[in-house]
């Protein structure tokens, strides 16, 4: 199959790569309710910066070569080890109908071949753990060697059992006592009850879905997380 690896620039990239993102975002999306919205300033400042490499895969002839699978590493010195530069892959794709020909793994050839020809020492890859999306075995037969592990947990959401739980607890704080017949009691009826101070006041509890509400118009922290192919 005839194709072209090559480095492109993002910004005027954008409007082949939106409908590739969009079929991307599908498939690997951590959650469906995430919508796709690059932001597509803080790209194309990244690589003004000089920290952005984009490499992109097409099939076909110049200049109609269709684009189908790309790769997006951003590139700097690591924070913790400042002598060592480091590619980080952004998001990696490449459309289901071009897997399995081999491509995949010419563009990573590719990409290392650049990337080492530029000073970088080391690459860090990103795969889903979903076993049908998972890339691990691809990468171990290129020789990267597996360190990470990254666990995602939803926090602008309560869950439907934390919700059921915390209803049954403020049913219970707002249950006015029932007044029993004690004289039988274990504890001697004359023993008296703790005194209240004066004025003082009985104070429901907060539940969590009071003290926690959702911000709605609160960003996700990376704001283009969607992009994220890992």
């Amino acid at each position: 199959m005839e194709h072209l690896i090559q480095r492109e620039r993002i910004a005027p990239l954008w409007h082949e790569l939106t409908p590739l993102l969009e079929r991307h975002r599908a498939e690997v999306a951590p959650y469906p309710d995430w919508r796709l919205a690059p932001d597509r300033a803080l790209y194309e400042q990244i690589e003004n910066a000089g920290n952005l490499r984009v490499f992109t895969l097409r099939i076909g002839e110049e200049p109609h070569a269709a684009l189908v699978g790309y790769c997006i590493l951003t590139v700097g010195r690591n924070p913790h080890y400042t002598d060592v530069l480091m590619a980080h892959q952004d998001v990696l794709y490449l459309i289901p109908e071009c897997r399995r020909s081999g491509l995949g793994l010419t563009l990573l050839r590719r990409i290392e071949t650049d990337l080492r020809a530029e000073g970088v020492h080391c690459i860090a890859q990103r795969t889903k753990a979903r076993k049908d999306l998972n890339l691990g075995p691809l990468f171990a037969r290129l020789g990267y060697t597996e360190m990470d592990q990254v666990w995602l947990k939803r926090l602008d959401a309560v869950s439907k059992d934390a919700v059921s739980t915390d209803k049954v607890q403020t049913d219970a704080l707002h249950t006015k006592p029932v007044h029993t017949d004690t004289s039988n009691a274990l504890t001697p009826a004359s023993t008296p009850s703790p005194a209240r101070p004066a004025g003082a006041e009985f104070r429901a509890i907060p539940t969590v879905p009071e003290l926690f509400q959702p911000r709605q118009d609160a960003r996700d922290f990376y704001p283009h997380d969607a992009l994220r192919g890992d």
